[in-house]
């Protein structure tokens, strides 16, 4: 049975093939918004894919190369959200300047399940043969030491395609130009409503709140009081990290975003390393995409972002070089789609 309302035309296409050529053959301004994960440069797990093409220089000149391409794809004032690892975040960001795109923000991502991938410096002198003594010694003097930090972050760089005329001029011509700040806001508590109204509720000798007009005035900029919430932030977190900063009575949950769990998200046959939470993208893709849009994602990896359009009502069109990735990501939309 179709999940979705018959009236619902939604269309969801992955193309296989190297994403240069294929956004190639794209439209000149067809797309609405980019929301991509591109590879880091790092070479993950060993993949091919992840190579760093010979280096820095030569590695930015290729992303360089692909995002002109989704630049010119993209409509006037078009918004993309470009996810990096912080390691090579700057050669990310490097290569969409380059291209054409300008750099308006970095959306930071927290969460609590990253693995240490750390070469243990105590144990590597243990193993030394050759001066057994000396090597025990040197092993217990520096254990503790390591390489890495323990991954908790990562990056979605905030871009914009330059248009002419105002924001508003674009928005009405194209769509695009603005972020959907209302339909990403944080929801508020009834305690931290009751909170504000009771800080700037006026007293009885004029004021407008206990502690002056300038005390009211900051709460109301600290929590930007709306009714649909806090105004959205560059900082999101997982449902681990807010559960350590909760402990901590820092209150988290409050002030930032938090990306639930989907529950079985990852079913044993989605066999691609990356695969990112569906709220997470859902949330990002509604930032960037006009009522209707079609979001373009030249890295489509496991599929998650073409969830995440489906269900939020959005086109999408990506492509993948990599045969296995795309039969995952097909029969996710399948079942999306069709259950």
């Amino acid at each position: 049975m179709r999940k979705y309302e018959s009236g619902t035309r939604l269309s969801a296409r992955v193309i296989q093939g190297d994403c240069l050529a294929g956004l190639e053959m794209l439209a000149s301004e067809s797309a609405h918004a980019l929301v991509t994960d591109p590879p880091a440069g790092i070479s993950l797990l060993g993949k091919d894919w992840d190579g760093d093409k010979g280096g820095r220089d030569q590695w930015v000149a290729w992303l360089c190369e692909v995002m002109a391409e989704a630049l010119r794809a993209l409509k006037p004032g078009a918004h993309g959200l470009v996810w990096a690892l912080p390691r090579t975040a700057h050669w990310t960001a490097t290569a969409l300047e380059d291209a054409g795109f300008e750099v308006r923000d970095v959306v930071v991502h927290c969460f609590g399940t990253g693995m240490p991938k750390s070469f243990d410096v105590s144990k590597a002198m243990d193993k030394k043969r050759d001066d057994r003594d000396r090597a025990l010694e040197d092993a217990v003097r520096w254990k503790g030491w390591g390489t890495c930090l323990k991954p908790a972050g990562e990056h979605w760089i905030l871009v914009r395609k330059p248009f002419a005329g105002t924001v508003a001029d674009c928005v009405r011509l194209h769509g695009t130009g603005a972020l959907n700040i209302d339909a990403c806001r944080i929801e508020m508590s009834a305690e931290d409503r009751q909170f504000i109204e009771k800080r700037c509720r006026p007293n009885t000798r004029g004021a407008k709140s206990e502690g002056g007009d300038s005390t009211c005035k900051r709460a109301e900029r600290q929590v930007n009081v709306h009714d649909a919430g806090r105004w959205p932030t560059n900082l999101v977190l997982d449902p681990e990290a807010v559960e350590a900063m909760e402990a901590q009575e820092a209150g988290a949950s409050r002030f930032f975003y938090c990306a639930k769990p989907g529950g079985r998200e990852r079913p044993a046959w989605n066999t691609h390393p990356t695969v990112k939470p569906i709220d997470l993208m859902r949330y990002l893709v509604r930032m960037v995409t006009p009522p209707g849009g079609l979001v373009l994602d030249p890295f489509a990896g496991s599929g998650t972002t073409a969830i995440a359009c489906i269900r939020e009502g959005f086109d999408f069109v990506g492509f993948e070089r990599e045969a296995e990735y795309v039969k995952i990501i097909r029969r996710r939309i399948a079942e999306e789609l069709f259950g």
